[in-house]
């Protein structure tokens, strides 16, 4: 499942109105345009918003996963601001980091 969510978190709204009733899934990405410290070191907060999704990911069998150096996958063309993390991948609860790198090679 791929996603898109706007500065409004609309999909992740979404998303968690409809987890209950959506089927079991092996990944999930998209740009989910919310921060937090669960998936970002430099974010200060925790957000209801990304606890919201980590949830409704959990519903569907999924966990987020990060990569092994942390970095920022948005960067802005205003070169003022910080990078954040806004881009996500949730996996299958039962893989692992290691069994998806073995994947990409």
């Amino acid at each position: 499942m791929n996603i898109y969510s706007d500065d409004q978190y609309t999909a992740i709204n979404i998303l968690t109105e409809c987890a209950p009733t959506l089927p079991i899934c092996v990944l999930m990405t998209g740009n989910f345009n919310c921060h937090s410290h669960e998936w970002d070191p430099l974010v200060p907060h925790y957000q209801m918003t990304a606890i919201s999704l980590l949830d409704s990911a959990a519903k569907l069998g999924l966990e987020v996963t990060l990569p092994v150096s942390p970095r920022p996958t948005f960067l802005s063309h205003n070169v003022e601001l910080q990078g954040s993390v806004i881009d996500l991948v949730f996996i299958k609860a039962s893989e692992s980091l290691v069994q998806l790198e073995q994947y990409a090679e």
